[in-house]
């Protein structure tokens, strides 16, 4: 019968099936997901980050009782915020 019999031939022929082709599918996706995730999360931190440090500043002149200083900040808090939103978009 020799080295290879009928089974080892079916063997090899089904040992890499449809399912290895769809665990690799699901590895490529996930990380290319997890790339394009990585890529993104930085920028809608910046983003938003300089919002709250602007929301910041007008608590701390709100703290101070310079009140007017503190609305005009929480105005560029507000458009700020909105600009970040309308961007994740």
């Amino acid at each position: 019968m020799g080295c290879f019999s009928s089974n080892s031939k079916l063997n090899i022929r089904f040992r890499y099936g449809k399912s290895s082709y769809r665990r690799i599918a699901i590895f490529i996706l996930l990380a290319l997901f997890g790339l394009i995730l990585a890529l993104y999360t930085p920028v809608w931190a910046n983003s938003s980050s300089h919002a709250l440090e602007l929301a910041q500043k007008g608590q701390q002149r709100y703290n101070t009782k310079k009140f007017d200083e503190a609305a005009q900040l929480w105005q560029e808090a507000a458009q700020a915020y909105e600009t970040a939103a309308i961007a994740r978009e």
